[in-house]
């Protein structure tokens, strides 16, 4: 097999272990930059042109000494599965000349704020939002902006302390949770203190699926997205493609492809929507792939394995000339039955995803799993009172 060079990937989680898998099948020499080579067990992941590294500090100076101790040679692209190391991922592949997620290494992947404020100069519609520095700023912002609110971590994901608010003691509960976890010392990972003080948009939610190679955008559809019960925003499952108007399906394409081709995203992205009663609105743009059950529920769907696309246009290639769907596809989060606290687990949680003609004949086939994705009944739901606190 002819290779393509060393690719670098940046992250701990399931999306960086099937990146892993699909790079090596693909002829790449891979270097994994992780806290903890001991989380990849599959087979794949004993390969012998796998090497893994993990860096005193994560930071340019070192993550590239780190590749140069270990004898990574002839890098030729850098990816993160991690929102919290795309910038690094980026400013590695800018001083080695090599390809990587994007060209933009100001911080948008991670910081909401300057996100936002990159997409408003695009004129793209955004839910009112400011930042606040202190508790006291947060319960200020959320009495103007009016109640219910959410409060937003600038530089989180995953939906971690992600909060319906509805008073100024919310607010404060809310504030004093998210200052107690800034530091995830499992993962190496600092975050800001500040907070986003959000107006709270009532309706649907929606994610638009793309891969940009630079030049060109490939729209995958739209994801129905299922959340756990307010105050919190835990994504119990999707549904692709969604069950919504053309029309507006057409609206958050449109205004998903303005946003990367705005942010200089290239490879896969999940933009997020709120539809509001005065249309859709953007809430955040992921300049990575989804989830791994929506990248995999989408692949299973159009037949465009996204791991091999984002390999692909790493490699220099082209988006797909264009995606075709067959059928639809539904997932959802099992929790077993000794789970407490979903945050505290590896163990014990995982997606199901179900291939069907239908996405009502996909959510039949989850429902006779156990696991419905209407309604109540979720044997998820009781574990989300406590869920990210």
């Amino acid at each position: 097999m002819s290779h393509r060079g060393s690719l670098v990937l940046l992250g701990h989680n399931q999306l960086t272990r099937r990146m892993v898998c699909h790079a090596t099948a693909a002829g790449w020499h891979v270097a994994v930059a992780t806290h903890d080579p001991g989380t990849y067990r599959d087979p794949c992941d004993r390969c012998e042109d796998i090497r893994f590294v993990v860096p005193s500090e994560w930071t340019f100076p070192g993550l590239s000494g780190a590749l140069r101790r270990a004898c990574v040679t002839r890098i030729t692209a850098v990816y993160s599965t991690v929102d919290q190391r795309i910038p690094l991922a980026i400013e590695l592949a800018s001083a080695l000349g090599a390809r990587a997620q994007g060209r933009d290494n100001s911080g948008w992947q991670t910081d909401k704020l300057r996100q936002s404020e990159l997409l408003q100069a695009e004129g793209l519609p955004l839910p009112r939002s400011a930042p606040a520095a202190t508790r006291e700023m947060a319960v200020k912002l959320a009495d103007d902006i009016g109640y219910p609110v959410i409060l937003k971590p600038r530089d989180m994901n995953g939906s971690r302390h992600v909060c319906y608010c509805e008073s100024a003691a919310d607010v404060a509960v809310a504030w004093d949770d998210h200052a107690a976890d800034l530091v995830d010392r499992k993962h190496s990972l600092e975050f800001m203190p500040d907070l986003l003080v959000q107006e709270f948009l009532q309706g649907p939610v929606y994610s638009v699926e793309t891969l940009t190679d630079g030049a060109q955008t490939l729209i995958f559809g739209v994801t129905d997205r299922v959340l756990s019960p307010l105050p919190h925003f835990a994504e119990l499952g999707a549904a692709f493609p969604a069950d919504c108007a053309p029309q507006l399906a057409g609206q958050m394409c449109a205004m998903a492809g303005q946003a990367v081709t705005a942010l200089g995203v290239i490879g896969p992205a999940h933009t997020e929507f709120v539809a509001g009663e005065s249309g859709p609105v953007v809430i955040e743009v992921n300049g990575r792939m989804p989830g791994s059950p929506i990248t995999t529920m989408v692949g299973d769907v159009t037949g465009v394995n996204l791991y091999d696309a984002t390999l692909e246009i790493l490699a220099g290639g082209s988006v797909p000339a264009a995606v075709h769907h067959d059928g639809a596809g539904a997932c959802a989060l099992e929790v077993a039955p000794t789970v407490k606290r979903v945050r505290d687990v590896r163990d014990g949680v995982r997606y199901v995803t179900c291939h069907a003609a239908t996405v009502e004949q996909a959510r039949e086939k989850l429902a006779n799993l156990g696991l419905p994705l209407r309604g109540t009944g979720h044997p998820s739901e009781r574990t989300f009172g406590e869920y990210r606190r």
